[in-house]
């Protein structure tokens, strides 16, 4: 995906969290998560969970957030998405100094 990232500009960011179910695991999808997320200049993070979901949670300006959103609800090429479960809001915190995997 080539997609031309805006740095924030403003104080106030687009963020999301996110339960992506399917086939979402062994499949590379935190690491794709996490380049896709650090070419957008997006902040949070990406973890797997017990019930074999990913959750995730994406800070950024909005056009990008967004943009990885279309990415989550796809995934790299051996996933299966089947929902995406996402909460949308706006924030001016800056929780993260980068996107990373958690364990």
């Amino acid at each position: 995906m080539s997609v031309k990232a805006k740095q924030n500009e403003n104080k106030e960011m687009e963020m999301f969290q996110a339960v992506v179910k399917g086939k979402v695991q062994g499949v590379s999808y935190r690491w794709s998560a996490e380049q896709l997320a650090d070419s957008l200049h997006i902040r949070g993070w990406v973890q797997n969970q017990p019930d074999g979901s990913v959750s995730i949670y994406a800070t950024g300006h909005r056009e990008n957030v967004e943009d990885f959103f279309q990415w989550i609800k796809k995934g790299p090429p051996a996933s299966e998405v089947r929902s995406v479960d996402i909460q949308w809001g706006k924030t001016t915190e800056e929780k993260f100094s980068e996107f990373s995997i958690l364990s």
